[in-house]
């Protein structure tokens, strides 16, 4: 999402995948937060270390990531 690396093509090997992960309702304490980012983590089989950087928001939060930090989210399916 900062810098877009990945869907633009313009990353290298230390690049992180961010995932902007939009729920219902987001987790408001740093340790539910993180329950929440392990589950993910062992549902997609995702090993101790990997690129991916979560960032588990409501609709408030989507919002703000959108219209402030002027982020364009693309669908998982659509990069499929």
């Amino acid at each position: 999402m900062r810098a877009r690396s990945v869907l633009t093509g313009k990353f290298t090997a230390g690049s992180d995948v961010d995932l902007l992960i939009k729920v219902r309702e987001a987790p408001q304490s740093l340790r539910e937060r993180a329950k929440l980012e392990v589950r993910i983590e062992e549902l997609a089989g995702l090993p101790e270390y990997h690129p991916f950087e979560f960032h588990i928001v409501d609709e408030r939060g989507f919002r703000r990531y959108v219209e402030v930090l002027k982020v364009k989210p693309v669908k998982v399916e659509q990069l499929l």
